[in-house]
């Protein structure tokens, strides 16, 4: 829950903060935050560990992770979920990451619009959370097909409408972002559902501390993926290239998924069959 709320809020915090300071006054204010966020870590106090209890401790959390991967792949449903959701996530970081240079290269645009793009973002990923909440709509396995083919046209559209006039870009760029964000929570709260349900009590720490490790890596790839993609190929094809394999992936991974959804239909009607 902390986890995906700093998702939420960080991209909403961030681009506010670049729109109201400035992008020197905002990476002042992270400096800060990280500096308190160290100080108030001293004040923490760590157990001493003896060598044998630590080395133990350490082959236990491998074997926690190792047993809540194998848990996730043997249900075809949530393997592909876990897939989607660590690569939604991965283009999202990318886009966050760059999405400065990208409108950098917009001819007339200003910091305060690209401040307020990365800001949609984030009120995109709250307003799903606070819609599925609501309506329950988080269920449906629809919005976990769906929601990769939105992000990647997303970041496809924003690649390619860098030439269009600045009026259409200052009105289409935030509703773009806002659906981009949007589409992630679509991916989160179903899988997260669905984790939930198909996990027994005894396996929940082991699953979720998996799938948890899986996304942090996801985000620290993803930034680091951005800036290289940038790089090498240039900000907008860097855009194209995470727009399209999230798109292909969409398509891959819906079929894929209805077909897992069949199996294990049949596999609960042969179950009340013997039964």
């Amino acid at each position: 829950m902390i986890n995906n709320s700093a998702k939420i809020i960080g991209p909403v915090a961030g681009g506010a903060l670049i729109s109201l300071t400035g992008i020197k006054g905002a990476f002042y204010l992270d400096a800060i935050s990280f500096f308190l966020s160290a100080l108030l870590l001293f004040g923490i106090k760590a157990p001493t560990l003896q060598s044998p209890v630590k080395s133990d401790l350490e082959h236990r959390e491998k074997v926690s992770l190792t047993e809540g991967f194998r848990f996730l792949s043997g249900f075809p449903v949530l393997k592909i979920g876990l897939i989607v959701f660590c690569t939604m996530i991965l283009a999202l970081q990318i886009s966050d990451s760059q999405a400065m240079i990208l409108i950098r290269d917009i001819k007339n645009a200003t910091v305060h619009f690209a401040s307020w793009c990365i800001a949609a973002s984030g009120f995109g990923m709250l307003t799903a959370s606070v819609l599925f909440t609501k309506i329950k709509l988080g269920e449906k396995l629809i919005t976990l097909k769906i929601s990769p083919a939105i992000l990647g046209l997303g970041c496809i559209m924003v690649s390619t409408g860098t030439g269009w006039p600045i009026g259409i870009i200052e009105a289409v760029y935030p509703c773009v972002f806002f659906l981009m964000g949007f589409s992630f929570t679509m991916a989160v709260i179903p899988f997260d559902v669905l984790v939930q349900k198909k996990t027994p009590e005894t396996h929940t720490g082991r699953v979720f501390g998996t799938i948890n490790s899986l996304s942090t890596l996801a985000v620290l790839v993803g930034i680091l993926l951005g800036g290289s993609l940038s790089e090498w190929f240039g900000v907008r094809l860097a855009f194209l290239i995470s727009g399209g394999t999230t798109c292909l992936l969409a398509a891959v991974s819906a079929i894929a998924m209805k077909k897992a959804e069949r199996k294990e239909i049949h596999v609960a009607e042969g179950i009340k069959t013997t039964s």
